[in-house]
């Protein structure tokens, strides 16, 4: 009996804790590319566009190199993990061949990819990442196997590097909604032998007006058709795109209220109403022990209160429609308190006919 209730207790501890995994549902890992020792950036020029509703944008990046040697070489690492289609590499309008990196080589001393030494930081095993923060105190170790390079044979001077693909949107479940955003870190810029310059782009083509961007006031265009932002440092280490729905005025006042507190307001009501009831059947059964309608009223009043909660949560996911964030089930587990609550219920209903049927016979003498 003991290992049964053991295992019940864990079972219903994994199903409270299944809905708290993290809120963020990641979508196109990419960030500026890791460059060669032997090669400068002399400007780079991001641009984005906004499609399919915000569930889709195409990236479009620019690199303005120049290299201090002549011959085949790889210039650049890219990192794009889970994007959603068409990862292309251009160097001076002509496209070259996408390689995944193999493992085997990256274990070499003589390695090809000794030139990039210097973006990549070691753990204790001797393993070579490359770290990026996404959020605040929130980064993660990619492994050089991870990136994706192309090789090229280039003369010393300056050359042109064009970089597209179709990335997914991230996506956050807040308490409520869901929250979209395209981010794309900025920060391997810090390894790079030279910085010239960086030029953003955004063409939003989403449809949706509500679409902000962490780089401030567009230098250029107005925000939310086309813009344009030149900064000659790195703005920031996470560039990011967001957009949050916008939810009608109904909606935003429940939340505001909240389902607890909308429970606890049909509550009272309700309660004032079985008392009302109650009084009123004592007035002509003063003499009768039981009252049928405590009895009744302690059965059905509880329910109906604890599953005004679950209403509440139902009206405002309708209202939410397929904005609705992931993380507000199991809002249904209150009924489990059922039990508990229709006791405490009943026993305070007793007290109250007890008290009201005290009050009533003395008021009649």
């Amino acid at each position: 009996m003991k290992n049964k209730l053991v295992l019940i207790f864990i079972l219903l501890a994994n199903i409270c804790l299944a809905n708290m995994a993290s809120p963020l549902r990641p979508g196109t890992i990419h960030a500026n590319a890791l460059t060669s020792k032997e090669v400068s950036i002399l400007h780079e020029q991001i641009e984005v566009r906004l499609l399919n509703g915000f569930k889709t944008a195409g990236f479009n990046i620019q690199y303005q190199i120049k290299t201090d040697v002549e011959g085949g070489q790889i210039p650049l690492l890219f990192l794009a993990k889970d994007y959603k289609a068409d990862f292309k590499v251009w160097v001076d309008d002509q496209q070259v061949e996408i390689q995944d990196i193999p493992n085997y080589i990256i274990k070499t001393k003589d390695s090809k990819f000794a030139n990039f030494e210097n973006s990549f930081e070691y753990n204790e095993s001797d393993n070579k990442f490359v770290k990026i923060n996404w959020a605040e105190n929130n980064y993660n170790l990619y492994k050089l196997d991870d990136l994706k390079y192309f090789e090229t044979y280039l003369k010393k001077g300056e050359h042109k590097i064009r970089v597209s693909y179709i990335a997914n949107v991230w996506v956050y479940n807040s308490e409520w909604l869901k929250e979209y955003s395209f981010r794309y870190a900025l920060s391997p810029a810090s390894y790079w032998k030279s910085f010239g310059g960086l030029s953003v782009t955004i063409i939003n083509e989403s449809g949706l007006d509500t679409v902000t961007t962490n780089l401030g006031i567009p230098k250029e265009g107005k925000f939310g058709s086309i813009s344009n932002w030149k900064f000659n440092h790195l703005p920031v280490d996470i560039f990011e795109i967001n957009y949050h729905p916008v939810i009608g005025k109904l909606a935003t006042l429940l939340i505001a209220i909240d389902p607890f507190m909308l429970m606890i307001i049909f509550g009272f009501f309700l309660l004032a109403f079985h008392l009302w009831l109650i009084i009123r059947y004592r007035k002509n059964n003063l003499q009768n022990r039981f009252s049928w309608v405590v009895v009744l009223g302690s059965v059905i009043s509880p329910f109906l209160i604890l599953f005004s909660y679950i209403a509440s949560y139902l009206l405002i996911e309708k209202l939410l429609g397929e904005q609705v964030s992931s993380r507000m089930g199991y809002y249904f587990l209150i009924l489990g308190f059922y039990p508990i609550v229709a006791l405490i219920y009943f026993l305070l209903m007793l007290l109250s006919d007890f008290l009201i049927k005290k009050w009533l016979l003395k008021r009649k003498t």
